[in-house]
């Protein structure tokens, strides 16, 4: 492991992060730099305005699958609501995510997992579109409108991305990267202040095989409103990362 470390701040040792943010990207390509998050295809969708979103299941015996997604409203304020997938088919027929007879938008999505007694057996996407242009097999129509996928597997997002709420600071205390192949990558944590492009913040080259971790002691500043992630190429051929960071942010 591979460890840069920079010198301990006693606020450090007293306040224990509690945003851990985490993702995979099981095909990172070598030809631009990729945002680790569950669709290995494509980059993450930033929504530039705020929307009502959709969600729905490739199964349609989800019929008892409930689901919390965490992130921020239309005015950047922290927002939590559990919704319950279409009760009859959530292959064919998607649902807002809203409380009942709300009508709530969304900016940003930090997190989303299955939150009831039962277990999905489908994959389940959340988009920015309309249920009327998803696919029969229960996906988005254009892929790149999901801003978060969950996994039969994991029942859970992976997405090394979050953004903070208005008029609330975060403070990254760490990141680390790992390469689960032979193939050498390149890492990035970046973040984009509000109104502006992500700039990138720390980096990492050549790893491969091996586990990289930053943690700073006097913590890495990300403003209200801004988005944080992690992005990876690979060197040549095709790799295969783990990556995540441990953040705390006001309350």
């Amino acid at each position: 492991m591979r460890i840069d470390s920079y010198r301990n701040a006693e606020a450090a040792k007293a306040l224990a992060p509690s945003v851990q943010k985490f993702g995979q990207d099981t095909s990172v390509g070598n030809a631009a730099y990729e945002d680790v998050w569950d669709i290995a295809v494509l980059n993450y969708n930033f929504l530039s305005t705020a929307a009502t979103l959709y969600i729905g299941s490739s199964n349609a015996s989800d019929t008892a699958v409930t689901v919390t997604v965490e992130g921020l409203d239309a005015n950047w304020n922290y927002q939590t609501i559990a919704v319950a997938l279409d009760a009859t088919d959530p292959q064919a027929d998607q649902v807002a995510v809203i409380t009942a007879g709300g009508s709530e938008t969304w900016i940003r999505v930090n997190r989303a997992y299955v939150s009831g007694a039962t277990a999905s057996v489908g994959n389940i996407y959340i988009a920015d579109e309309l249920p009327a242009t998803w696919t029969a097999g229960g996906l988005p129509g254009t892929l790149s409108n999901t801003v978060a996928y969950i996994s039969i597997a994991d029942q859970i997002t992976e997405q090394a991305i979050y953004s903070t709420a208005a008029g609330k600071t975060g403070r990254v205390v760490s990141w680390e990267v790992t390469v689960e192949s032979a193939q050498a990558t390149d890492a990035r944590l970046q973040i984009r202040e509000f109104g502006g492009v992500f700039q990138t913040k720390s980096n990492v080259v050549n790893v491969s095989n091996d586990t990289y971790k930053k943690t700073y002691g006097t913590y890495l500043k990300v403003p209200p409103k801004s988005d944080v992630k992690i992005a990876v190429k690979a060197q040549a051929a095709t790799s295969a990362v783990v990556a995540e960071f441990d953040m705390y942010t006001d309350t």
